[in-house]
């Protein structure tokens, strides 16, 4: 008889605990790690087999996106089922296996489709037969549609009336297999539209799908031709719209304007010739204020690069209430309109500095004289990718991101460069109580900056960079002296300090980072944890094993042994 493992008696709020922590999400970043993403799905796996509580919790994550191809060239006769290849390995999850079909655990419904089969009827006709005829969706909010090219030349051309009555039944027809529907994702994933393929249509298609939900979401191919148009009117109390593409952006602006009211999230990839202006400023109604809007985040095509430029805005705060904000890269604006009247209410900012995005901060006092008191989480990204930066800009940046000015309570920020730097205790230095978890992704710090942080930040809990080395040595001090030098001179600091996370493969700097790992053990009594990668983990833990047992070490092994 196989023996029982104390796993399998776990209360299920362990059990979730426990896949909340394999599958978590980074609290330096706004949105969370993906489910379906190839190593998660390698991780929950194995932990579907313990018991029926761990299935319980695991089998909606591992199932949550159902994907369908709708016949997408007119040769193929069937509908294709995409299933995982990991699913076919469970036993659980793959449809009809063993008389276990996952559609009702799936939460997104993905279709991917040539949209000449929508208006010919034969996208219809394959959702109204087996093996979909009876099929629902009971859990699915979202649906994404991917229009994909397929050989248009074999298909016949479609009367205009037909292909209307044909969107209207597909559409009707989606909203029937997912009855909580609330989100449609439309992506293009093709240059442009065949010549057989009418653009009104295809407006049409895309404007019934957003008409069923109040979360929209439209990508096209960075060169797509587009030449359709969106029937604004219909579409109305929206609370989220999305959009990426570089063509006929104009009308998802024009979308968000006639929607300020109700909109609560934005996040719109900017393409040539748009700018905060396009949001804020009608043509017909004038200045537009987005009451609800809670979460707003701008970006710029890569492939775009314009000057800066004054915007002109005289109006009231068009953003009063944003909580959340996202700006990358920082050529979008020189003027605080996106700032303005919501300093009491700003949670989390996101933002590629540049010279001219600092200059304007510095300018308009607006980190500086006007207090942000709810302002926890700082992610400074891509530090100069767009133009070139010297290198005296970092620790300028440092200081700027130190220095905003916060009322009370505690912050993270996350700070992005774009290469390997070493920054200096000098250029550290700040006097700031509330900053608890400082993220450095790319850079290198020495076991003085991090000594300097320490004792400048005295709420930091959480360090992440991309390794540490020892730096210079005091002069007259050795390696088997380091130790005592530290203990003497810098002991007791660091009360809340706990942990320190390695971003990087670390292959160069492995004996200095172990060496500055303990010697930071030393004097911060409450740093017990030393995560690396997972991959460098074993070799990371046996290294540090081995330190502790030299010479220099040995009189503090029983400190130090608490990292391992």
């Amino acid at each position: 008889m196989a023996t029982l493992s104390p796993f399998q008696f776990l209360p299920l709020h362990i059990v979730k605990r426990i896949i909340d922590h394999v599958v978590g999400f980074s609290p330096l970043t706004f949105e969370a790690v993906r489910v379906d993403s190839y190593m998660y799905r390698v991780l929950l796996k194995p932990l579907m087999w313990i018991c029926s509580n761990f299935r319980a919790i695991t089998l909606p994550l591992y199932c949550s996106r159902f994907q369908m191809e709708l016949d997408i060239k007119p040769f193929i006769k069937r509908m294709l089922l995409h299933i995982w290849k990991s699913q076919r390995d469970t036993g659980y999850v793959t449809y009809g296996y063993l008389g276990h079909p996952t559609h009702h655990l799936a939460k997104e419904l993905v279709i991917i489709v040539n949209e000449q089969t929508i208006y010919s009827g034969k996208a219809l006709k394959v959702l109204l037969h087996a093996p979909y005829s009876g099929c629902t969706f009971p859990l699915a909010r979202l649906v994404t549609f991917r229009f994909v090219l397929g050989d248009n030349g074999m298909f016949k051309a479609v009367d205009s009336l037909v292909a209307e009555a044909n969107i209207s039944a597909f559409v009707q027809r989606i909203k029937d297999m997912a009855p909580l529907l609330s989100e449609v994702r439309a992506q293009s994933l093709y240059h442009g539209h065949g010549p057989e393929i009418s653009s009104h249509h295809f407006g049409d298609l895309v404007s019934q799908l957003f008409q069923l939900v109040d979360r929209v979401a439209f990508s096209a191919h960075r060169n797509a031709e587009l030449p359709w148009q969106l029937q604004l009117d219909k579409i109305c109390n929206l609370v989220h719209i999305g959009y990426t593409g570089e063509s006929f952006g104009d009308q998802f602006l024009q979308l968000a304007r006639l929607n300020a009211q109700t909109l609560q999230s934005l996040d719109i990839v900017y393409d040539r010739g748009m700018d905060v202006l396009g949001l804020v400023v009608d043509t017909d109604r004038g200045c537009v204020t987005y009451p609800c809007l809670l979460k707003l985040k701008l970006s710029r095509s890569l492939s775009v690069f314009t000057v800066p430029r004054e915007v002109v805005f005289n109006g009231t705060a068009p953003f009063p209430n944003l909580r959340h904000l996202g700006i990358s890269p920082g050529n979008l604006f020189d003027d605080d309109t996106l700032f303005r009247g919501n300093a009491a209410t700003l949670e989390s900012l996101q933002i590629q500095l540049t010279r001219s995005a600092v200059s304007m901060f510095r300018r308009r006092s607006i980190f500086t004289l006007i207090s942000h008191p709810k302002l926890k989480c700082v992610e400074i990204d891509g530090l100069g990718s767009l133009v070139p930066i010297p290198f005296p800009t970092y620790a300028e940046c440092v200081q700027f991101v130190l220095g905003i000015d916060v009322v009370s309570g505690e912050r993270d920020i996350n700070m992005v460069v774009p290469r390997t730097v070493i920054l200096s205790p000098s250029s550290l230095y700040c006097n700031h109580a509330s900053i608890r978890t400082l993220s450095l992704p790319r850079t290198c710090l020495t076991l003085w900056s991090v000594l300097a942080l320490i004792k400048s930040l005295p709420a930091l809990s959480n360090l992440r960079t991309l390794s540490l080395r020892l730096g210079p040595l005091p002069t007259g001090i050795t390696h088997a002296e380091l130790p005592a030098y530290i203990c003497s001179n810098y002991a007791p600091m660091g009360q809340r300090f706990r942990c320190w996370y390695s971003l990087s493969n670390w292959v160069d700097t492995r004996f200095e980072a172990v060496w500055c790992v303990l010697l930071i053990a030393l004097v911060c009594p409450s740093f017990t944890s030393a995560i690396a990668r997972t991959g460098c983990l074993p070799l990371f833990s046996e290294l540090m094993r081995k330190t502790i047992d030299l010479d220099e070490f040995k009189g503090y092994a029983p400190r130090l042994q608490r990292l391992l």
